[in-house]
């Protein structure tokens, strides 16, 4: 294998937490909030928890087949018939994901930055990005992935001055109303996260492999889960729940209220993000 087409650990950290982190943040808070109310932020850590399950798993199958994707390995565990319909199953999972952050990005766009611009032309873009970046080789998805991740600083700081405004009684006492509506939300916070399944496809691709791999997915495990958290705990403390209940985006909406010059910066971490999970 040629070096031009391998990644280092490094790089895997950036695609896996790229893959991970997408459009959908800017509502999860919202939708966790619906389910679990001011205790949602919880469910984020509990499925930072299960993707660690699903990591090992992903991993120990990634060691015994190191030099194979998904699609050559599986019918070599469950026969050629069933692989055959894992790997379809996979692919149409990934297609309608697709198609359901394109819609997302659309409507995310048209509304906060160009509301008169046709809703073809940001899908034609988005779509162009995407394909571009399937186009070249895996080191440049890599590289490309440490690039887009600058845009995650300006980002989290903004979130951290916003808390400035924040009141802590908005979400005490914790867990007033059980464990079970936690629970409940936990596959929603799942959804939002999903995309740690890249790491069967760029295994084969790594020019290290062993416990360095592992550490390496455990760590953008980890960032993913501190950032989501991080954010939905911000506007959990920032927006009374009555207010929760009837904002859709409130992500957008709290950092709207003291950096409406820079909430673009948010949203076009966004554009790249979907156009990364489209890669």
């Amino acid at each position: 294998m040629k070096t031009s087409k391998q990644i280092n650990i490094v790089q895997l950290f950036f695609i896996i937490f790229q893959t991970q982190v997408g459009v959908g943040i800017l509502s999860l808070p919202a939708t966790l909030h619906s389910t679990a109310g001011k205790d949602g932020w919880i469910a984020i850590i509990l499925a930072g928890l299960g993707f660690q399950g699903v990591i090992f798993v992903l991993y120990f199958l990634s060691m015994r087949f190191s030099e194979l994707t998904l699609y050559e390995y599986a019918p070599k565990i469950v026969g050629r018939l069933m692989g055959t319909l894992i790997s379809i199953g996979y692919i149409l999972f990934a297609g309608l994901t697709a198609i359901l952050v394109l819609q997302l990005f659309q409507v995310t766009i048209n509304m906060w930055i160009l509301p008169r611009t046709p809703s073809f032309v940001v899908l034609l873009l988005m779509s162009i990005s995407g394909a571009y970046l399937v186009l070249g080789r895996i080191k440049v998805l890599g590289r490309f992935n440490q690039f887009v991740t600058v845009l995650v600083v300006p980002l989290i700081i903004m979130v951290l001055i916003s808390l400035r405004y924040s009141d802590i009684r908005y979400i005490l006492p914790i867990g007033e109303h059980g464990v079970s509506p936690i629970i409940k939300a936990t596959p929603e916070g799942f959804f939002s996260m999903i995309g740690f399944e890249m790491a069967l496809f760029v295994f084969p691709y790594l020019q290290t492999k062993g416990k360095a791999a592992l550490i390496s997915l455990t760590l953008s495990n980890i960032a993913v889960t501190t950032f989501y958290c991080l954010i939905t705990f911000a506007t959990y403390v920032y927006f009374s729940p009555n207010q929760l209940k009837t904002i859709h985006d409130p992500t957008v909406y709290m950092l709207k209220g003291g950096f409406l010059s820079l909430l673009s910066i948010e949203l076009i971490y966004c554009f790249f993000q979907s156009g990364l999970f489209l890669s």
